[in-house]
């Protein structure tokens, strides 16, 4: 503090200022020519960041700005009057003058300086040690958080050798997944496992990016990550310039999945693809016993039927993948009640806010032309005002769940699907996986619906295939309607298999005849299933090969397809004694599917009037 009395006559120095409480007298990042002296009153010193902190109050006697004064520098600090203040504004000569007139006020000068610049010191390894242990701390809850990946499948163990060999390199790498696979937890362990663990690990939305929010954020980080989440909502352009303008950070880019197209840096950086959970399924019980230990069980292998665990495993997770499953398993927790957890504590689906509409999803099975009930099922429900929020279909449910998807209207299906042959659906081919292909099968669809994406269609739509080789559950729900529908129509034995990406596909029927679980995952509250199969035991004997086969399939299915039956809110079963393998009698299944319908309008209304 100086002793101003000495100085009897200010006005040979500078000249006196009076402020009004909360005047703003210097500006953070401002500059100024004038030294302060407070002759009454105080002040409060703010440092002006994400938030303002208030650092100290100054009263008569002390002084500030006196760094920008002498060395031109901006203001560190902005300096507001705590109430009515009056000071002595210096500039630089009259400072210099001051200091020539009197020794000792230089040395008061000089002390104070010092002291000043001690106490900043001081503060600057405050805050350093203060930041090291908030930094250690976030490490700490980070590894924990986001731990080695569980599993032991080929899908994990590759994932985990991918982050591996990329973790020690500074290189940008591309995480590309569906929502829930894990794509922060993988940018996770490329940061903790690599060179600079203890450095930060900052995030970005691609919504909230601009240069001058980037150019802040890589200042944070300094030698740590940066995880720039939904790149691909940003042109690459600006992709490119942010790791030109990195710096000493990482940057990762998360993007959601592009199947099989590229992704805007595919030529550019590494690309990790996170597996979708129904691609690695063995992992799911370990996943699970993850979860419930993560609520405090201590036993978890023991507290869950396996009832429950065969169904959890089964179902296809497609909104959420890992996310998804998580919620389901803590879901029962606590509905378990320190109980085991039994089938009935299983909620699939997505939680909705009550009051509202719930979202109805129609989940339309496999059965050749008896499927063509599926369309007086819709006709009702059209004529009843229940709206359709998602469609999933296997095999003729695929078909028909696609073209009233694409925007065939109700009428226009039953005037046209009469008159189609199955030489307008397959042609003969030389017996290698079967005797007939159904390539004409998307020719049929593109000319009522076009040459369609999932993403085109009115109503969000699915459709499920199996896997030839392994007999796993393949879901579509991007890239060309057609291509999917006939892989889902395309009948083991009888039929050659579809060849999509890396793998030949048959029938949707042999792993879910009525795919109820799929419109769940889809996100429906509440699931309309229509099982238009007959039973072999209903059926007279088996007429020839493609009877045998389809009651084999439908045997095969039984189990799995009851268990699935259990999601679904309303099951219809249309049922008509006719062939139904012919289109001649599409009409016979339009009136049995609406009569169907009709008759359980009533249950299906009171089902929805619970919901709300």
């Amino acid at each position: 503090m100086l002793d101003l009395t000495q100085f009897d006559d200010f006005e040979n120095y500078g000249s006196t200022q009076e402020y009004m409480d909360q005047a703003v007298i210097l500006k953070q990042g401002d500059t100024t020519k004038e030294f302060h002296m407070i002759l009454s009153g105080t002040v409060d010193i703010i440092t002006e960041g994400d938030t303002a902190v208030k650092v100290a109050m100054l009263g008569p006697g002390e002084f500030f700005g006196e760094m920008s004064c002498i060395t031109g520098e901006r203001i560190s600090a902005t300096v507001i009057a705590n109430g009515p203040v009056k000071t002595l504004k210096v500039p630089k000569d009259g400072l210099l003058k001051m200091i020539d007139l009197d020794k000792d006020f230089r040395q008061k000068l000089i002390t104070s300086l010092i002291a000043r610049v001690q106490l900043s010191n001081q503060r600057v390894e405050q805050e350093r040690m203060a930041a090291t242990e908030v930094i250690r701390t976030i490490h700490q809850e980070g590894e924990a958080r986001y731990g080695e990946f569980q599993g032991t499948s080929h899908e994990i163990n590759r994932l985990r050798s991918e982050i591996n060999l990329l973790a020690k390199r500074r290189d940008s790498v591309v995480l590309l997944g569906e929502e829930g696979t894990g794509k922060m937890h993988a940018a996770a362990r490329l940061h903790y496992e690599g060179s600079f663990p203890q450095a930060p690990l900052l995030t970005m939305n691609a919504e909230e990016f601009n240069w001058e929010a980037w150019e802040k954020k890589v200042k944070m980080a300094g030698l740590g990550t940066i995880v720039v989440r939904r790149a691909d909502r940003l042109q690459k352009s600006d992709l490119l310039q942010m790791i030109g303008t990195r710096q000493d950070a990482r940057v990762l880019f998360t993007m959601a999945n592009a199947e099989n197209a590229e992704h805007p840096l595919s030529s550019d950086v590494p690309t990790i693809r996170l597996p979708a959970l129904r691609d690695h399924k063995e992992d799911i019980p370990l996943l699970i016993y993850a979860f419930m230990r993560n609520q405090g069980m201590t036993n978890p292998e023991q507290s869950i039927t396996n009832e429950a665990l065969r169904r959890l495993v089964s179902y296809p997770y497609i909104s959420g993948n890992v996310e998804e499953l998580k919620k389901i398993v803590e879901a029962s927790i606590v509905l378990a009640e320190g109980e085991k957890i039994q089938l009935s504590h299983l909620k699939f689906g997505v939680y909705r806010v009550k009051g509202e509409r719930p979202k109805i999803g129609l989940a339309l099975g496999s059965g050749a032309v008896r499927g063509c009930a599926h369309i007086g099922i819709l006709k009702v429900l059209e004529r009843e005002n229940i709206p359709i929020d998602f469609i999933a279909g296997t095999s003729v449910g695929a078909v028909i769940g696609a073209l009233y998807a694409g925007g065939m209207s109700v009428s226009d299906l039953e005037k046209y699907l009469p008159g189609v042959s199955w030489n307008d659906l397959t042609r003969l081919t030389w017996p290698r996986g079967g005797f007939v292909h159904n390539k004409p099968m998307a020719r049929w669809l593109r000319k009522y619906i076009g040459d369609k994406t999932f993403e085109d269609l009115r109503i969000p739509f699915a459709c499920v295939a199996a896997n030839a080789q392994t007999g796993e559950a393949v879901y579509f729900r991007s890239g060309s309607v057609a291509d999917a529908v006939r892989a889902s129509t395309a009948i083991p034995i009888m039929m050659k298999p579809v060849t999509i990406g890396q793998g030949e596909l048959v029938d949707g029927g042999v792993v879910h005849r009525v795919p109820v679980s799929l419109a769940r995952s889809m996100g429906a509250d509440f699931v309309i299933a229509v099982d238009v199969d007959v039973p072999p035991f209903e059926k007279k004997a088996s007429k020839g090969l493609v009877d045998t086969i389809l009651n084999t399939i439908y045997i095969m299915s039984e189990n799995m397809a009851a268990d699935e039956m259990e999601l679904a809110d309303i099951v219809m079963k249309p049922r008509a004694p006719v062939n139904g393998y012919s289109f001649k009698n599409a009409r016979a299944f339009f009136q049995k599917g609406e009569e169907e319908a009709n008759a359980k309008m009533p249950e299906l209304r009171q089902a929805l009037s619970r919901m709300y």
